[in-house]
């Protein structure tokens, strides 16, 4: 009889160190990853005190800890979306969020996610009275975008003349231009543009959604050489939080912090 409770107990305990190990694997795995981002608010943004934040950044700071990573919010690098587009096509070991998820995209990258929910539409203002039934509608107008970003891939994607398209390479740039009435419209994410309006002290309620390209999902991006380990370790660690409700609560609370969209 004891020899078998021996042989349970060394069962467990191997069984454990097993587990341990893993664990010292997927946080050693996360450590060696350059994590990359851009102002994106609410998803990821530096807040008033310098420090990185938003509802994806908080997420992924809450997945680090419960995995025993040692990946703080002064690890994240914050560049401009296009620059760090392309580093993650061509350095391993590198991820950026927040990414919408897209066929195209899953083509180049690994994603963990989906995270928190993205609308990409076309935005202007209300007065200018637009509307759009056709392609063509939209080559008439100075239409704004940051360089790569998804309302950009979604404009060239649905045969937009890129003549039509400004390009830059900031978010606030984009929509101070839209408000300034350089642009007609910009092709942008529904949340980030009401929320840079906010901070600017304009009014949301004087523009409006005039045709939407994408309801979608993003998460973290990776160049596809990225240690799997630890792509699969978050991901998990993912899964569990959002069976605990975890995500769902992060992406309300900011979402009930954003002006109401039009």
């Amino acid at each position: 009889m004891h020899r078998y409770l021996w042989a349970l107990l060394l069962v467990l305990v191997l069984g454990r160190a097993n587990a341990d190990a893993l664990e010292d694997g997927c946080a050693s795995s996360l450590e060696q990853i350059q994590w990359l981002s851009e102002h994106y608010a609410p998803y990821n943004f530096v807040g008033e005190q310098g420090t990185p934040t938003g509802m994806t950044t908080e997420i992924l700071l809450t997945l680090f800890q419960r995995l025993g990573a040692k990946v703080d919010a002064e690890n994240i690098v914050f560049l401009p979306w296009a620059r760090s587009y392309r580093t993650i096509q061509i350095r391993p070991d590198h991820g950026l969020f927040s990414t919408t998820i897209t066929p195209q995209r899953e083509k180049l990258f690994t994603f963990v996610g989906p995270i928190v929910p993205i609308k990409v539409a076309l935005i202007a203002k209300r007065d200018k009275q637009l509307r759009i039934g056709s392609v063509e509608d939209m080559n008439d107008l100075r239409i704004g975008t940051v360089k790569d970003d998804i309302g950009e891939q979604l404009l060239l994607e649905a045969g937009v003349n890129p003549l039509a398209i400004q390009r830059t390479s900031y978010a606030d740039n984009l929509v101070i231009q839209l408000i300034r009435g350089r642009l007609d419209a910009i092709a942008y994410a529904e949340m980030p543009t009401f929320y840079y309006m906010k901070q600017l002290g304009d009014n949301a309620a004087d523009y409006e959604v005039i045709h939407v390209f994408s309801e979608a999902e993003m998460g973290v991006a990776f160049h596809p050489a990225t240690d799997p380990l630890a792509i699969a370790c978050l991901q998990e660690a993912l899964d569990k939080l959002k069976a605990e409700g975890g995500v769902e609560e992060v992406v309300n609370r900011y979402i009930g912090e954003l002006p109401e969209a039009p």
